[in-house]
């Protein structure tokens, strides 16, 4: 994930917050770092997780996630929180 959003040009992250080998907190943490340290632009990203406690989105918010997004995915949701985190006008749907 890491080297996608370094090499790859992206809009918005969505980021599930459980993956093998490194976890969407520990990425969302070292890209936030990587942008602080190389003067990258701030990308926005979404946690993805089925696990929907206060203390999971604080903890998201804690790692430098910009949303937060719950699974399974409701797409008016998840639409909502895009448009949120990117600043877009939402038109009711």
């Amino acid at each position: 994930a890491l080297l996608r959003m370094r090499n790859d040009k992206i809009d918005i992250v969505l980021m599930d917050v459980q993956m093998p080998i490194m976890d969407g907190l520990t990425a969302s943490r070292t890209r936030r770092e990587q942008e602080q340290n190389e003067q990258l632009p701030h990308m926005p990203i979404i946690a993805l997780t089925a696990s929907v406690l206060p203390e999971d989105k604080k903890a998201a918010l804690d790692a430098g996630m910009d949303g937060f997004a719950n699974k399974p995915i409701d797409m008016m949701l998840l639409n909502h929180e895009i448009a949120q985190v990117l600043k877009l006008e939402q038109s009711n749907v």
